[in-house]
Order: structure tokens, then C-alpha cells, then sequence
């Protein structure tokens, strides 16, 4: 699953706002990321990625997609959510739902990084919100 969303939909994105693939594929350090499978595709397919040495433990205050965008694709997915999604709706809705975020709502949560890094720093690595 993962290797598949990372080949039908995350790196296309990537290389669509990055045309010059002047970017750095970062995740976290959950199991399905490190994966050898995950790490040796991400490896053929991108020029730069985090790589499972390199993620910071209990970083999700300083990476984009935690403190922004899964909350904006979540919010997508729950909307108006009336009964509970079997594995196959889920999935399909969270497909819809990526679909649906704006490109200006990714770069504004991109933007807040640094703020966000400084942060950190300030905190000596500790909680941020």
C-alpha cells in the first residue's frame, strides 16, 4: 500500500511543484517508512529522502505533514461521516480527500518549518504546539 500511494501520488505531487526535483522527501520513523522495501525505493526514485537513521525521534512538531496537512486531509475524510468506513471506503475517501486539499494550503504549513524548527530549538527538542 504505502510503496503504491508513494508511487501513484506522493512523488507525482512532488515532481509536479518541484519540476527540478530540488526536494527532500521527508517522513517519519513509523515502521512502514523505514521499511528496506520503502528506504531502497525511495533510493531509486528520489534524489533526496530522510533516511531511517536520519528521522528525529518524536519530530511530528517539526514535519509539515503532522501539524498541518494530516489534519486538513483528516478533516476531509470525517466530514459529514455518518457510519463507520470498511478498509476499501477508507482508503477511496482518503484518495478523495487528497484530491481536495490546495496547493496553498501545503505551502502555508511548508512555510511555518523554519518558524517551527526555531521552535524546537528554543525548547532543546521538547514539545511544541
Amino acid at each position: 500500500m504505502l510503496l503504491n500511494l508513494l508511487h501513484e501520488h506522493l512523488l507525482p505531487d512532488c515532481r509536479t511543484l518541484y519540476p527540478n526535483n530540488n526536494y527532500v522527501f521527508q517522513r517519519d520513523g513509523a515502521p512502514s517508512h523505514t521499511s528496506r522495501a520503502s528506504q531502497d525505493y525511495l533510493a531509486e526514485n528520489t534524489n533526496q529522502f530522510t533516511k531511517k537513521d536520519e528521522c528525529p525521534p518524536q519530530s511530528a512538531g517539526c514535519n509539515p505533514m503532522d501539524y498541518a496537512t494530516w489534519d486538513m486531509l483528516s478533516e476531509r475524510v470525517y466530514a459529514g461521516r455518518r457510519h463507520k468506513f470498511t478498509e476499501p471506503e477508507l482508503k477511496q475517501k482518503i484518495l478523495e480527500a487528497w484530491q481536495e486539499i490546495s496547493l496553498t494550503g501545503i505551502w502555508a504549513s511548508i512555510l511555518c518549518w523554519i518558524k517551527r524548527l526555531k521552535l524546537a530549538i528554543e525548547q532543546d527538542g521538547g514539545h511544541i504546539e
